[in-house]
């Protein structure tokens, strides 16, 4: 095994190579400091894999651009401070500074009214994110290791759109996987990049996609039970250890990232009011190999989120957010139309479309999408899948919408609106369908 340098080898070739450091930095940097870079990567280093000098390269760059920052142009010649050392360091091992601190708390004071608008009914699962993503951002976990989430439930309940709006909100790069591009055991090339060597060597979209994102990122692993074992093992490795190694031997440690893993499988079997113990038997088991072995070591590295079937109230929310939003549709925005009612005889209409055309019933403690009636033995319970609602409202609305559009783009807005008046329209039902319907 090689040993990583230890602190003071990696002084002596700091001290050594310190004329050199400087012209590649096209920046001064006193000794005292220079020497200290070391000294604070090895009290803040917790896992002894990782190397000392690698770490020190980071931190050394990093306190170069901080400097840099500051210059009124890139071509002058920086000078680097303790403070631009002090940034760097909280920026390769994610230590949070007051002030920070301080902002994020009141971000994450405003981010469940935001997920709430995204997610309907999902109130449970957003909380407990939010508690994750919360301690995760503000360095309340293990300096060396990033966040991981394993998400499981039905299809359709917003799994995947509640982590694209937390990276949205904070504002972080957001990179998505899907477990079933990595079914064989050569796959996992496509992470990490093919050998030297080999037909279009290079780097992996993973490795690639942390050579550019240094900090704080979101992966997120869709239908990650599809994956190839060998698959699994890599990100299991990855979040043991914090980072991940390309074919070229060049290390991507990033502990700052949280890994996101959505999965359906066993969702069919948890129900609300089941033992966390319980829980991770039943996603070992739904994990299991091709072989019948059972995953426990996979499930043991995430914090478990579930997300159950909606409930109608939230269901209903949702068709009428969704009607609300084809305002937002590229045809209508063109003309400037806003919607400003919505007829609750046209949610209805969508609702008995999904219901009469969208649900089955399940024999299981859990299911797709929105449930309707619990049944005390969990059977004959009817279920939705929330991407349903656009494929109907698009059904009933397609004629009325055509023909909006159809008016506006031959005779113009002036057709339907006085001058200078707001373009609105309400949304009612007429006869078997919907109609959007414009206020004069």
């Amino acid at each position: 095994m090689i040993e990583p340098f230890t602190q003071n080898e990696v002084s002596a070739r700091f001290e050594n190579a310190a004329p050199a450091i400087q012209t590649v930095l096209n920046a001064d940097i006193h000794p005292d400091l220079l020497r200290r870079i070391p000294l604070q990567v090895e009290r803040l280093r917790q896992d002894p894999l990782t190397d000392p000098l690698d770490l020190s390269v980071d931190v050394l760059f990093g306190a170069s651009a901080a400097a840099r920052a500051r210059m009124p142009d890139a071509y002058s010649r920086a000078c680097i401070t303790g403070s631009d050392i002090t940034t760097a360091l909280a920026s390769v091992f994610h230590t949070v500074d007051p002030q920070r601190l301080k902002a994020i708390t009141a971000k994450i004071e405003l981010l469940y009214s935001q997920l709430s608008s995204a997610v309907f009914g999902q109130e449970e699962m957003i909380e407990r994110l939010i508690a994750i993503f919360g301690d995760h951002f503000k360095g309340l976990r293990p300096a060396h290791r990033p966040s991981a989430v394993l998400m499981t439930g039905a299809t359709g309940v917003g799994k995947t759109e509640v982590i694209k709006a937390i990276a949205k909100f904070f504002g972080i790069p957001y990179m998505c996987l899907e477990g079933g591009d990595f079914t064989e055991s050569h796959h996992v090339d496509m992470l990490t990049g093919s050998p030297p060597g080999y037909k279009d060597e290079g780097d992996g979209i993973l490795t690639n996609f942390m050579s550019k994102h240094h900090e704080e990122a979101i992966v997120f692993i869709d239908e990650i039970d599809k994956a190839h074992l060998s698959f699994r093992r890599l990100i299991m490795n990855t979040l043991w250890t914090g980072g991940l190694r390309n074919k070229h031997g060049f290390d991507r440690h990033r502990p700052g990232y949280v890994y996101v893993a959505a999965s359906n499988a066993g969702s069919d079997q948890i129900t609300p009011d089941m033992e966390l113990r319980k829980i991770h038997e039943v996603l070992a088991k739904a994990f299991s190999t091709k072989g019948g072995d059972t995953q426990p070591e996979f499930i043991a590295r995430f914090e478990l989120v579930h997300a159950h079937p909606i409930a109608e109230k939230p269901f209903r929310d949702a068709i009428e957010w969704i009607l609300r939003d084809m305002e937002s549709f590229p045809a209508l925005q063109n003309f400037d139309v806003h919607v400003r009612n919505i007829d609750p005889a046209a949610v209805q209409h969508i609702f008995d479309q999904i219901n009469n055309t969208c649900t089955y019933k399940q024999n299981s403690a859990g299911g797709i999408g929105f449930e309707q009636g619990r049944a005390s033995n969990a059977q004959e319970r009817k279920y939705f899948n929330l991407r349903q609602i656009s494929f109907a409202m698009l059904h009933a609305i397609r004629e009325s919408a055509s023909s909006l559009v159809e008016q506006l783009t031959r005779d113009g807005a002036s057709s339907l609106w006085a001058e200078g008046k707001v373009r609105n329209v309400d949304i009612v039902q007429s006869g078997g369908s919907i109609e959007l319907r414009p206020i004069a």
